[in-house]
């Protein structure tokens, strides 16, 4: 009986030592789960803010690459709008290169058939001239001298030559050949009557005039000469 008590007791006891580490153990477990929970939180927090970090730079990471972009084509579109305004100059200047040549050219073109119709006249008046001087015999060029030089003192007649009276008070004549009294007499009394004073006349012969004369008085020029008639002529043609 003894022996079985002190069994007895013995289960009992070790009973209560199972007991009391078990519920040690559970109180350890339950701290150590509770510690591993906390770290799980604690871990789960920084992978939440880590997590956010890396959002935060991805959506960082695409504003840059999408500014980035923007001043790409912003940079290219200036240099295509500035490639076509140094295109459009370009081509302007071409232009306005072109126009100014071909200016140039019809300026050039205009100069050269003025230059030989300035040649051609003088030619046209110089066969003219020699034609006359062979064709008509000498009494009949004094003819029309003397015909040319009536008309020149017509034409002085006619002439308003009141603002010369200023000018001085010799007239000038240059004639194709000697002039008679008659049409020296009255040239100059002309421009005494016009200008009211006494005015003497110098002569001079040019052959090259054909047949009459011109008068001179300061600005004035009377041209009553067969050459200048040809001249006439050879620019009217």
């Amino acid at each position: 009986m003894e022996l079985i008590g002190i069994v007895l007791a013995f289960v009992l006891v070790v009973g209560m030592i199972a007991l009391t580490a078990r519920g040690m153990f559970a109180r350890e477990a339950t701290h150590a789960l509770k510690r591993v929970r906390q770290r799980e939180e604690e871990l789960q927090a920084k992978a939440d803010v880590l997590e956010q970090r890396l959002a935060q730079m991805e959506r960082d990471h695409r504003q840059k690459l999408t500014h980035a972009q923007a001043e790409a084509d912003r940079l290219m579109q200036e240099a295509k709008q500035q490639a076509m305004n140094i295109r459009t100059a370009a081509v302007e200047e071409a232009k306005h290169r072109a126009r100014q040549l071909m200016g140039e050219a019809e300026h050039a073109r205009q100069q050269m058939i003025a230059d030989l119709a300035r040649e051609l006249h003088s030619k046209a008046v110089a066969w003219t001239c020699t034609a006359f001087q062979q064709l008509l015999t000498t009494a009949e060029q004094d003819t029309l001298h003397a015909r040319l030089l009536q008309q020149l003192v017509h034409a002085c007649e006619q002439m308003d030559i009141a603002p010369l009276n200023g000018t001085g008070a010799r007239i000038r004549l240059t004639s194709a050949k000697p002039i008679g009294q008659e049409a020296r007499q009255a040239i100059q009394h002309c421009f005494s009557t016009k200008l009211h004073r006494t005015m003497t006349l110098e002569e001079t012969i040019d052959d090259t005039l054909l047949a009459g004369g011109v008068v001179a008085l300061g600005d004035l020029l009377i041209d009553g000469s067969l050459k200048q008639y040809f001249t006439r002529m050879a620019h009217t043609a």
